[in-house]
């Protein structure tokens, strides 16, 4: 078009015109590829052909004449003509072409009408048969209920009945009259649900029964109708693809008897296309109709459920008083098992540890106060913002306890305050009193209920401080095996798990995968030719990785291990203070990172357990990275080792700039410099320590009142905070679900022996703490069945 440009503006009107017929017919789907092809050639193609074919006849005529040529001029005017003729026929093709290909346009937008009308009445029938099922289901529940309604009702009076045989003033105490309470319940719920039933009848089963059985009439006169729309609309497009293939050909009269009877077919089908959409759209409006009807039979409900709720909610105070009543009941009868149990173990103590008030240590267990009725809240929404008001738990990395677990861990707030006491009497006597196979679990157990609560960092704190305090020799801090080395110890493996499987397991590999011999470097033990100078300089090499790797990853040591460094740190440089490295390598390598290296399978950092032969490279390389870290040089009865001191001097001060790396500031753990001691007195006789975050609002201010008033162990001592945010290892409603059940349950199996225990260590004060704990806990054979 841009090459003929204005000289020929009639041929391009042409092609345009060519373009618009090409861009239809490419949309047609009744016209093949082919056929697309062929006439787009014949159109665009063959004018040109035949008109420069045109003008050189023109010319040769022209030329004949002037030369006066009779029989060439004859020639040559037939030649014209015959140009002329073709010519016409292909103008005359053209505009059968463009009308063909309107005709395609129309047969895709009759295609698209009867696709939708035909999904238009399948959707009906569709809506018209669940319909009819809904009808059907609500008769039949409706039915239902009147038979339980009628139940009701007879279950009722028989709770009359029943409170009438109870005998004497029985018959109007507080639990006594719940039964008339609950009986006038059951059969003003009984009215409403009747009522509700007769609302859903009335105004949604009758009307929508009547409108589908009108719909259904409508659709046995539509469906055949639908069927003679798409027959007529079959006969349509067929006809259409006959004139296509007419048009083809010369027979001009052929195709105007074709597209008269297009003509008619069309007609037919518009007015079988009409006819139902009429219909359906009658149809459709009555299907609109039903909304009302389903709105109907779901308000009769909502206002049965909310005003069923209202006349629940005036019942509350009656179920309340009788749940407190029975619980009183249950906690009178376990109560008096715990008596016996403990009164029994404190009568059999051997005379040494017997005292004149033992017998009247748990006389309390006989006469508890009665559980008073519940005052909480049963709106959901009172109850979340209740909870999220008065709970101060912050944490970036960890969101505050869930509403569902501050309110069920209410129940075992006072266990926790005492596994919490800062003497660990209650959690030393329960892990004690295990057998050794299960120690380390149930010390992992209550590793895990501690950190929830949030515990565990001030416990640990408060411990750092009175080892160091207790301590005269520096050397042997952190050495024992009591229980609050353990809590530090568990806690450091189950926080620091992630760290070690992540940096040490490659150099685990190494040292399995390694030649065990290869690694010995004492000559006693080596083999006959075997070069232990060569060894020493393997066990350098490796302890050298592990140690390079430690450093690099400083940053990636969890938070709160960094939070325990820093109190030893501190408290040990407050009073040793040529002792501040070595007390910080005695707890990062002694308790962290040599115990993963000697007992790799107990850190998840290989599967196999080490076998004596195998474990040689591991002791060795612990063995130099622990005086590393002690700054201790080998000596005396090692000295096959003395060759490890040049890894020793040559690392000392990188390892001291790791340890200075690790700590945090002091006042950011809630050290205070100022202070001589990190202990401030407390006016509070609690030895519940402070975490340095409020409690999940999860005590009631008077519910650790007993403990305070049963024994006088507490230290009256609180620990400041410890504002420190970081992710706990289990989550409250984790703890809840198994941890504390599990500590529950093992406490009350080893009763016995945990009287005992506690006697034996001169804690026989806090027996009453533990009594009313578990009194006030119950059952644990009837709470986690």
């Amino acid at each position: 078009v841009d090459s003929i440009g204005d000289a020929n503006p009639q041929i391009v009107v042409y092609l345009q015109d060519c373009k618009k017929i090409a861009e239809t017919m490419r949309k047609s789907e009744v016209l093949h590829e082919s056929d697309r092809e062929m006439d787009l050639k014949s159109l665009l193609i063959e004018p040109f052909f035949h008109l420069s074919r045109l003008q050189h006849l023109m010319e040769d005529l022209l030329k004949n004449i002037s030369m006066g040529s009779s029989s060439s001029v004859f020639t040559g005017i037939g030649d014209v003509e015959d140009c002329v003729a073709t010519i016409k026929r292909i103008l005359h093709d053209f505009r059968l072409l463009a009308s063909e290909a309107e005709d395609s346009t129309a047969q895709q937008s009759g295609a698209g009408m009867v696709n939708a009308l035909g999904r238009a009445v399948e959707n009906l029938a569709e809506f018209n048969r669940l319909s009819k099922k809904s009808v059907k289901m609500t008769r039949k529940i409706n039915a239902s209920e009147k038979a339980l309604v009628d139940e009701q009702t007879a279950y009722a009076d028989n709770m009359t009945k029943i409170k009438q045989t109870l005998e004497g003033d029985s018959k109007k105490s507080a639990p006594a009259l719940v039964f008339d309470s609950y009986a006038d319940l059951l059969k003003r719920i009984g009215v409403l649900d009747s009522q509700a039933a007769s609302r859903v009848a009335t105004q949604f089963a009758n009307p929508l029964g009547q409108l589908s059985q009108d719909i259904e009439d409508s659709m046995s006169e539509l469906t055949p109708l639908k069927k003679e729309m798409e027959s007529s609309y079959q006969d349509y497009v067929s006809l259409l693809s006959k004139l296509l293939s007419t048009a083809k050909g010369k027979d001009q009269k052929k195709v105007g008897e074709i597209e008269k009877e297009v003509q008619q077919r069309k007609k037919i089908f518009d007015n079988h296309a009409s006819e139902v959409s009429t219909r359906l759209r009658i149809l459709t409006q009555k299907k609109e109709k039903a909304l009302t009807y389903y709105y109907a039979a779901m308000k009769a409900q909502y206002d049965y459920f909310v005003v069923g709720l209202e006349r629940m909610q005036q019942f509350k105070p009656q179920m309340d008083a009788l749940d407190a009543y029975i619980k009183t009941q249950d906690r009178k009868e376990w109560a008096a098992q715990l008596h016996f149990t403990i009164s029994h173990e404190l009568a059999s103590l051997p005379s040494e540890l017997a005292s004149d008030g033992d017998a009247q240590l748990v006389s309390f267990l006989l006469d508890l106060p009665p559980l008073q009725p519940s005052t909480t809240t049963n709106n959901p929404s009172a109850a979340t913002t209740s909870s999220s008001s008065s709970s101060s738990i912050s944490s970036s990395s960890a969101a505050a306890p869930t509403t569902t677990a501050s309110h069920h861990g209410v129940q075992y707030q006072p266990l926790v305050d005492l596994l919490s006491a800062a003497n660990l009497a209650a959690l030393n006597s329960v892990v004690a009193t295990c057998s050794t196979e299960e120690q380390e679990g149930i010390m992992r157990v209550a590793v895990r209920i501690l950190d929830a609560f949030r515990k565990t960092l001030p416990l640990i704190k408060y411990s750092v401080y009175k080892e160091v305090d207790a301590t005269t020799d520096p050397s042997t801090l952190f050495r024992s095996n009591n229980i609050s080395t353990k809590l530090i110890g568990t806690f450091t493996k189950l926080t620091g798990l992630p760290y070690l499987q992540r940096y040490l397991q490659p150099h685990v590999v190494d040292l399995l995968n390694a030649n065990a011999s290869s690694f010995e470097v004492d000559p006693v033990k080596a083999r006959e030719g075997e070069n232990v100078e060569q060894n020493m300089t393997r066990v350098l090499e490796a302890a050298q990785n592990v140690l390079d790797t430690v450093i690099r990853s400083v940053n990636d040591v969890p938070l709160t291990l960094r939070v325990v460094c820093t109190f030893i740190a501190y408290e040990v440089g407050r009073k040793f203070p040529a002792n501040r490295y070595n007390s910080i390598g005695g707890y990062f390598f002694l308790r962290f990172v040599c115990p993963a290296i000697l007992s790799p399978s107990a850190y998840g950092l290989m599967e196999e357990v080490l076998s004596p032969d195998s474990s040689r490279p591991f002791i060795l390389v612990s063995k130099v990275l622990q005086n590393l870290s002690n700054g201790i040089e080998f000596g005396g009865k090692e000295a096959y080792m003395v060759a490890a001191n040049r890894f020793i001097s040559k690392n000392t001060d990188k390892v001291r700039h790791f340890f200075d790396q690790l700590l945090l500031n002091p006042s950011d753990v809630g050290l205070d410099l100022s202070s001589s001691s990190p202990l401030t007195s407390s006016s509070s006789s609690s030895s519940s320590i402070s975490s340095g975050y409020s409690s999940p609002s999860l005590t009631p201010s008077s519910s650790l009142d007993y403990l305070d008033s049963a024994s006088t162990a507490s230290t009256g001592m609180v620990l400041p905070a410890v504002p420190i945010q970081y992710t706990a290892l289990a989550t409250l409603d984790e703890v809840i679900a198994v941890d504390l059940r599990l500590f529950h349950s093992t406490t009350i199996r080893n009763l016995p022996k945990i009287v005992k225990s506690l006697a034996q260590y001169r804690n026989k004060d806090a027996v009453p703490k533990v009594a009313r704990v578990l009194a006030d806990l119950g059952d644990p054979s009837l709470l986690y069945k």
